[in-house]
């Protein structure tokens, strides 16, 4: 995408529309550091505590700082694809009760300093607390009717909520006043202790878009299709909270 934004006038040179927005706005918010920063100076809703690192030493300081305010901590690489990198940090006792945990995204602080330890120095991580509560992700699009916003609350199962928070929604609604994207995108929060930590912002559609156009009504992919061709499509939002999930069935192929 980054790449696609950079060129996006040889695609425009040859008559070829492109969904994607400003490479100098989406550079910078397709990088977890600098978007961070971003939000902080435009007061742009609440982001986590963090550290940056790129030693072992760094890591072990930066992680011990975390530990003393907050219950957990976690970490991945910012470059990174689908959080493929992601690890919790977890020094609970090994036995009966961790085979009710997903191991996978699980190590212990020893392991990740003696799996960090073989490189002198390695691509920028990003230590935070755990935010282990409820995630809200939020697909948005800016028109001429006003801001198209529908946040979905994810949890463990198939089943997501749309639920119009006042907090969420007056943080995008902050982000679309000091940062004009033009074409859609996906905010992500996660809650601790009650408190909405906005995580990023994706700038595009999210991978659940349906879910959202389903509870709410709004079709985003045509709206914004059709915003890239100039045509003004027409929207409303009865802002009302539903559930809604998917069905997959077998097909013979």
């Amino acid at each position: 995408m980054l790449d696609i934004s950079k060129h996006i006038q040889r695609f425009s040179s040859i008559g070829t529309k492109v969904m994607v927005d400003d490479y100098s706005l989406i550079s910078v918010l397709n990088h977890k550091n600098e978007a961070y920063e971003l939000f902080k100076k435009e007061g742009i809703g609440i982001v986590p505590e963090y550290r940056m690192v790129t030693t072992t030493e760094q890591f072990c300081r930066g992680y011990s700082e975390l530990k003393e305010q907050y219950k957990q901590v976690c970490f991945k690489f910012v470059k990174d694809e689908g959080g493929k990198s992601f690890r919790l940090i977890d020094n609970s006792k090994t036995g009966y009760a961790t085979l009710f945990k997903k191991q996978t995204t699980r190590m212990t602080y020893d392991a990740a300093v003696a799996a960090l330890s073989e490189k002198e120095t390695f691509p920028p991580i990003m230590l935070m607390p755990y935010l282990p509560n409820e995630e809200i992700s939020v697909d948005c699009l800016k028109t001429n009717s006003g801001i198209i916003m529908i946040p979905r609350v994810k949890g463990a199962t198939r089943v997501e909520a749309i639920r119009y928070n006042p907090d969420i929604l007056a943080t995008c609604q902050r982000f679309f006043e000091r940062i004009p994207l033009e074409m859609p995108c996906n905010i992500q929060f996660k809650y601790l202790e009650g408190i909405p930590y906005m995580l990023e912002v994706n700038t595009r559609m999210s991978g659940g878009v349906q879910m959202a156009c389903l509870g709410s009504g709004i079709n985003i992919p045509n709206i914004a299709v059709n915003k890239l061709l100039g045509i003004d499509k027409h929207w409303t939002n009865n802002y009302e909270e539903k559930q809604v999930s998917h069905i997959e069935i077998p097909v013979v192929i």
